[in-house]
């Protein structure tokens, strides 16, 4: 009999603990979520932003998205507001039913006027898309605010490359990138002495002529890239944010590889011209 006692009141407190949390947590959801609605009606949306935010933290529901929702159309954060507003759509939590689910539909069909839908088509197929500093995965597809955005793609073994492209509210925009591979100039293979030594001369100034070009080309990109970097580090230091800095590291990375081997690349050409010339010099003498 003590025994059931003892239990009944466990559980009795136990469930007066949840509901005390749960209370608290209600009261803490409501305390924001009307705060957001008192900075919304005054105008001050990225407060109001802020305050939807940490409600839907404390309880997340379809209702506090639609209030995130409504805040990023007053800050003109179209794309973010699409996003948010399809997510609160398909959300269960407190589902949106109802003038409440019209509400965010007919708001979604005016924030698409403001945004438009950017596709890449990228060769090589694994190659890393970063758009706006932001890295997306395939298909490589996303709906982005209307005006000017950057594009930078890179791939192992390959040149990146910038694009700037311009979207138009309601259009799909498609950006073809195709990435060059780093070429390497052939090592020459010094021919036998009973070979006419004209084709592996050829080949061996062509080789230099090549890997020089190559060499002079990738110095200038990794100063430049250098440089760039440099740049980022000095806007980090005065607390500023280089949205693609991950990106500009890798093409410094990539052109001081390129440099690398164009360089080897130029010392394999000379070595084969020396060898093709000094065989020339033997037969003559013979």
């Amino acid at each position: 009999m003590r025994r059931r006692w003892c239990t009944a009141a466990f559980l009795a407190l136990a469930m007066h603990a949840t509901s005390g949390r749960a209370q608290e947590e209600r009261s803490e959801y409501d305390r924001l979520v009307d705060e957001a609605l008192a900075e919304f009606d005054d105008g001050h949306y990225e407060e109001a932003l802020s305050a939807f935010e940490q409600a839907y933290k404390v309880k997340p529901s379809a209702r506090a998205l639609r209030g995130v929702a409504k805040a990023l159309f007053e800050l003109r954060a179209y794309a973010r507001c699409v996003a948010t507003i399809d997510r609160a759509l398909a959300s269960q939590d407190e589902p949106l039913t109802g003038a409440l689910r019209a509400d965010v539909e007919s708001l979604r069909e005016r924030a698409m006027h403001f945004v438009g839908e950017a596709i890449v088509d990228v060769t090589p197929a694994e190659a890393t898309v970063v758009l706006d500093g932001e890295a997306i995965a395939a298909p490589f597809s996303r709906v982005v605010d209307v005006g000017p955005h950057t594009l930078d793609v890179s791939a192992p073994d390959h040149h990146p490359q910038s694009r700037r492209f311009e979207i138009h509210g309601g259009e799909t925009t498609r950006v073809n990138v195709r990435l060059d591979r780093v070429q390497t100039a052939p090592i020459v293979v010094p021919p036998p002495a009973s070979e006419n030594r004209t084709v592996p001369l050829i080949l061996s100034i062509a080789g230099i002529v090549a890997s020089t070009g190559a060499l002079v080309g990738s110095s200038i990109w990794f100063v430049d890239r250098g440089t760039a970097v440099d740049r980022c580090n000095e806007a980090a230091g005065a607390g500023a944010r280089c949205a693609n800095a991950d990106s500009i590291a890798f093409q410094r990375n990539a052109s001081g590889w390129t440099v690398a081997v164009s360089g080897a690349a130029l010392v394999a050409s000379a070595f084969a011209l020396v060898v093709v010339l000094r065989g020339g010099d033997k037969r003559s003498a013979r």
